[in-house]
């Protein structure tokens, strides 16, 4: 996955082209949904990029969206907050015997190789029991992890 920021307005085929793709590999993009403008696919070529979006365009039409080892998939990522689905079976933070085989570890490792240069840490606003699967809400800085876990009162959990 190739993740790109946008820095001025494009429609969404002029900023892929200025880039280097091809016309023919836009379309090949656009067909198989691999092309997604703040985690939600794209739907159309005059879609209208803004500044600060986050473009990511799949280079193979079969490249999970899905963290290495544990099978964490990736369903909502933006430059405040990462939501994973957690399988059932997987601690949510380390134990005092595992420390490895956990969402956070495996989330951290994943955002390391993903973006070597940028060393993104997380902050967890929830956990989940090892048993229970369902989505965890990340905070990628102090400030959102705070206002989601003073908010997370009003949340209603099912």
């Amino acid at each position: 996955m190739a993740d790109y920021r946008v820095k001025t307005e494009h429609r969404l085929i002029d900023y892929l082209l200025d880039i280097g793709y091809t016309r023919t590999k836009v379309k090949q993009l656009m067909r198989h949904r691999a092309v997604e403008v703040n985690g939600q696919a794209a739907k159309g070529f005059d879609h209208l990029l803004r500044k600060g979006d986050l473009l990511s365009v799949r280079k193979d039409k079969n490249e999970p969206k899905v963290v290495p080892s544990m099978g964490i998939e990736i369903i909502f990522e933006d430059d405040d907050l990462i939501v994973i689905e957690k399988p059932a079976g997987l601690l949510t933070i380390a134990s005092e015997t595992e420390k490895t085989k956990t969402a956070y570890y495996q989330l951290n490792e994943f955002l390391k190789l993903r973006t070597p240069q940028v060393q993104e840490g997380i902050f967890i606003v929830h956990r989940l029991d090892r048993d229970t699967s369902g989505l965890i809400g990340w905070a990628k800085n102090e400030r959102v992890k705070k206002t989601l876990q003073e908010g997370g009162k009003e949340v209603e959990k099912r």
